[in-house]
């Protein structure tokens, strides 16, 4: 059974402009699979399922630093490349050019979501909360911002540890889903937040997220302010 909420789209607006949210309960990794895989009565050891994982890894890399793709029932990853050349005789060039691996769903997944059954649920409050986003750098803005503006965020259990990198502020692109973590922070409490918008970051709607581990948990926990802003 899998739980879902609805949620108010934040680019869409309107009476029937809401989002299902599945309501993940919990997360496992990989040391988590090898464990369930060699459970007592499997008759596959634990060292033997992490070998065979771990060659499976090297040869998914070595095919795709070939330019391979890859086609299983699990996924599917092909190569591709964004950023404009410049003419046929343009090479591809780190500072402008960017090589990323498309990933979709195998036939496994396809036949896994085809006999899923949802089950509607109430939306969870957020531990985070961002209750308002202010432009200090031009206050007259309306979720409008330049690059290197300066942010003020106010909220609870804003508070996050700089030095670990799947913590701290983000800013996910409404399409390409890029994201932008913030490194230029000015002042970081519980309650309030003020940083600089990057000065690389691309023009487009963003939605800005905070990502903590809190006392006691053992999960990073994700609050989201709930209307996109837009890079100008």
């Amino acid at each position: 059974m899998i739980y879902y909420y609805l949620k108010e789209n934040p680019f869409q607006k309107g009476k029937h402009k809401y989002i299902g949210i599945p309501d993940s309960l919990k997360t496992i990794n990989s040391k988590d699979l090898i464990a369930l895989a060699s459970l007592k009565g499997n008759r596959i050891p634990e060292y033997l399922v992490e070998g065979v994982l771990e060659r499976v890894q090297e040869v998914i890399e070595e095919a795709l630093k070939k330019g391979i793709c890859i086609n299983t029932p699990l996924i599917n990853i092909q190569p591709t490349l964004t950023g404009n050349f410049e003419g046929e005789h343009d090479k591809f060039d780190k500072k402008r050019h960017q090589l990323h691996f498309r990933v979709s769903e195998g036939t496994f997944l396809k036949r896994i979501a085809d006999e899923g059954e949802l089950f509607k649920v109430t939306p969870p409050g957020s531990l985070i909360q961002i209750n308002s986003v202010k432009n200090l750098s031009s206050p007259t803005s309306n979720y409008q911002f330049e690059r290197g503006s300066i942010i003020e965020l106010k909220g609870k259990s804003l508070k996050h540890d700089k030095e670990d990198k799947q913590q701290g502020i983000f800013l996910v692109h409404d399409t390409s889903k890029k994201e932008y973590r913030i490194e230029l922070s000015i002042k970081s409490t519980k309650s309030y937040q003020m940083f600089q918008i990057p000065l690389d970051i691309e023009k487009g709607d963003y939605m800005i997220e905070v990502r903590c581990l809190p006392p006691r948990y053992t999960c990073i926990s994700l609050g989201r302010f709930d209307k996109a802003i837009s890079i100008i």
